[in-house]
């Protein structure tokens, strides 16, 4: 993973109904506006291949990677703690485990506003949510990006209120 960029990371499935289409159009915006990041898929899933080359027609290849699926824990945490941001616009998840990873490694998630995935999510306080439409994320993004005090702010706060313990 590249030092000089700020890095922005979503895990899961790949497939069109965890709103990557939107990933994408706003990744795409937000190249248009600043070169200093990196989007980070890490997953596997049957739409794989055409959210790809969606990708590809976006012309995404300097701020887009495809890791596929990481099985190995702790590589998979080093990437949670290496991210500067957890990008999870999904209107079709319902409470997803994989905010709640990164909360623990102090990783703060944008998400939709309104969405069962973001249930818990104080906006600014642990996390963040936007309109699940591609100029409302990039502004966040941008915003967020510029900001990196506010997002290590948040991911302090999320490691405190969103994993649920054992107990």
């Amino acid at each position: 993973l590249p030092e000089d960029k700020k890095l922005i990371l979503f895990t899961g499935h790949l497939i069109w109904q965890k709103n990557l289409k939107l990933i994408l159009d706003s990744i795409k915006l937000l190249a248009g506006a600043r070169q200093d990041f990196l989007m980070l898929f890490v997953g596997t899933g049957y739409n794989e291949k055409e959210i790809k080359k969606y990708a590809e027609e976006l012309q995404l290849e300097n701020y887009v990677r495809f890791f596929g699926q990481i099985e190995d824990r702790t590589l998979l945490q080093g990437v949670y703690g290496a991210a500067d941001l957890f990008f999870f616009p999904s209107v079709y998840d319902n409470a997803p485990l994989v905010v709640r990873e990164a909360a623990v490694m102090k990783l703060p998630a944008l998400l939709a506003d309104d969405a069962n995935a973001a249930e818990g999510i104080e906006n600014g306080v642990n996390g963040f949510t936007a309109p699940p439409e591609p100029e409302s994320m990039f502004e966040k993004l941008n915003y967020l990006l510029e900001h990196i005090s506010v997002l290590r702010s948040a991911g302090e706060r999320a490691s405190q209120t969103i994993p649920i313990p054992w107990e």
